[in-house]
């Protein structure tokens, strides 16, 4: 059982500072809250990775070379910390992907009770055939109501995500990736995965997914349980069987430098659960129910656009206007950052045209590695991009319908 698990991973953590969050997450199952628990068990895992990582990079024969009774001593106490410290993780990377089951479940639920609750509104009030049900509705009960909003992060907060691992590769999106060419694949996994660009050596992670361009051929790849201390990164392909020689460590973090890999992210906010999806929203041209959820996705898509500086304006916007039912406010606010938005936007995409044009003329010269990673970064920015605008086209048409409603 995941609570069991739970615990004997407590029990290796005791007296760590990470210990106490993964009881939390355990007595979060124990109380079928499995979305609030996996946002825990993230914190706790990054948390002690952090803690640790400096502990893994160090080789005892090199920390203590001496011959003496205590250096001896001390290489053996500084081994059994990190094999101690390799038991830890691998204990996480098992319980945590029985866990995100549990809690994309219960998103699923939570997302297909809040359309039964709109259906029977609906139903019930034939004077109000575009009725949407409102988070303040205090004809809902606190029981019925959806629980969408437990899995908002606060406005201040950074986006909510976390490290990929291989279990988020799922048989489907394997398939998918080998069906497709190299443009198909990139777009494929920008629609499915945030990412992180390797800057540093810090950026090296055990069992963590990168996404690597070799020999014009993209690879997803993982990296072994001891990439944080191994001077050798050894890595096994998630998507085949191909065979991936093994990078010293200096050579794999010049892949990051020259843009050829980047670290895949995942994000905390379950979008694929929600009736909602984006092709619902370009197909239809308005989000039927407008809820707490929505703004969530917006803001996470505004972030990650990069193009909205102003994004915890969203948040405030939410938390306050939405909130109170000043549909006609929360409008005038959400219209004046996409205004802002749409200018940055064009601007940017001038950019990248005067950058193409001066690439063609032999005015920038740029190797044709670089040129073909900057075309990569610039396409899955503008995914990004195009996914803020369809979020907030379908913010602004709701609270459009709701405040022409109340009125």
């Amino acid at each position: 059982m995941i609570s069991d698990d739970l615990e004997e991973l407590y029990k290796l953590l005791r007296g760590s500072r990470s210990a106490n969050a993964v009881l939390d997450a355990r007595a979060l199952i124990q109380e079928n809250k499995a979305v609030l628990a996996f946002a825990k068990l993230v914190d706790a895992r990054e948390s002690y990775m952090e803690s640790r990582s400096r502990l893994l990079k160090q080789v005892p024969e090199e920390q203590f070379k001496g011959t003496s009774k205590e250096d001896v001593r001390n290489r053996k106490v500084l081994l059994r910390k990190q094999e101690k410290t390799h038991e830890i993780l691998k204990a996480f990377e098992e319980v945590m992907p029985l866990v995100e089951r549990v809690a994309k479940r219960e998103e699923a639920a939570a997302a297909a009770e809040a359309v039964s609750v709109t259906v029977d509104e609906i139903e019930d009030e034939d004077d109000e055939p575009e009725l949407v049900v409102s988070p303040a509705d205090p004809s809902i009960d606190d029981d019925d109501a959806p629980a969408d909003d437990e899995a908002v992060d606060e406005p201040d907060a950074p986006i909510p995500s976390r490290l990929a691992t291989s279990a988020d590769i799922t048989q489907r999106f394997v398939e998918a990736f080998n069906d497709h060419d190299d443009d198909g694949q990139l777009d494929l996994v920008n629609d499915e995965f945030g990412f992180r660009e390797v800057n540093s050596d810090d950026d090296i992670y055990p069992s963590a997914v990168y996404l690597i361009r070799l020999n014009e051929k993209n690879f997803l790849v993982r990296t072994a349980l001891t990439a944080a201390s191994d001077r050798t990164i050894e890595l096994e392909s998630v998507t085949d069987e191909r065979v991936i020689k093994p990078f010293s460590r200096e050579d794999f973090f010049a892949l990051g430098k020259r843009h050829r890999m980047v670290l895949l992210t995942k994000s905390l906010i379950v979008e694929d659960s929600s009736s909602f999806d984006d092709d619902d929203d370009d197909e239809n041209g308005e989000q039927h129910v407008l809820d707490m959820a929505a703004f969530g996705q917006l803001l996470t898509a505004a972030q990650r656009s990069g193009l909205v500086s102003g994004a915890d304006q969203i948040g405030h916007v939410r938390d306050r206007e939405f909130r109170m039912e000043k549909y006609d406010l929360a409008y005038q606010a959400i219209d004046a950052i996409f205004s802002r938005f749409t200018a940055d936007a064009s601007q940017r995409a001038q950019q990248l045209v005067r950058e193409d044009n001066d690439i063609s003329a032999g005015r920038l010269k740029i190797s044709p590695k670089d040129l073909q990673a900057k075309r990569i970064r610039d396409r899955m920015q503008t995914q990004e991009v195009e996914r803020a605008r369809r979020r907030f086209q379908v913010v602004l048409e709701g609270l459009r319908v709701l405040g022409s409603g109340v009125s």
